[in-house]
């Protein structure tokens, strides 16, 4: 990890981060992010990298989580935090009830733009995974249909085009 790819990726707050200052990570996100560890493990690696043991992360996932709800919610989800990253990952919920992607990317924009906007914060996309179910076959014999991971894999490409197009890691 070079410190100027580091600040390159990261120009908000990627100084900080290499300085030794308090950093926060800010998780965001639907059950994925509630439940899972990946914020620690990244916590962890950039701690190895950076030097920097000042690392906090605080999550404000909740399972069924939408982003157009993390927009609605964003004020009360945020007033208490000052982060200097964030990471958002939705997905799951909002392709399998249909959001239009060009609304769902608005809203990926709209959350990264008030974090820069109100602190100062980078933001890196993370992609959605295809639902476990639509991989295998419950004890009943049924699952998901298939269909609904194309569309996620579909979502997750799309983040990926907006995150190249807005320079978002």
């Amino acid at each position: 990890l070079r410190a100027e790819e580091v600040a390159r990726r990261l120009p908000g707050r990627g100084r900080a981060l290499l300085g030794g200052e308090p950093f926060t990570l800010l998780l965001m996100g639907d059950s994925v992010t509630q439940t899972g560890d990946y914020g620690a493990m990244l916590a962890k690696m950039l701690e190895r990298a950076t030097g920097n043991t000042n690392i906090t992360v605080v999550k404000k996932a909740y399972s069924g989580r939408s982003i157009d709800a993390t927009v609605r919610h964003f004020d009360r989800d945020v007033r208490e935090i000052k982060p200097d990253l964030g990471l958002l990952m939705y997905g799951l919920n909002d392709q399998i009830c249909f959001v239009p992607l060009r609304a769902f990317l608005e809203q990926y924009e709209w959350v990264s733009d008030r974090l820069r906007e109100r602190f100062g914060a980078d933001t890196i996309y993370l992609q959605p995974t295809p639902h476990i179910s639509t991989l295998r076959s419950g004890p009943d014999g049924g699952a998901d249909p298939p269909e609904n991971a194309f569309r996620t894999i579909g979502y997750a490409r799309a983040i990926a085009d907006l995150g190249a197009k807005l320079d978002v890691p």
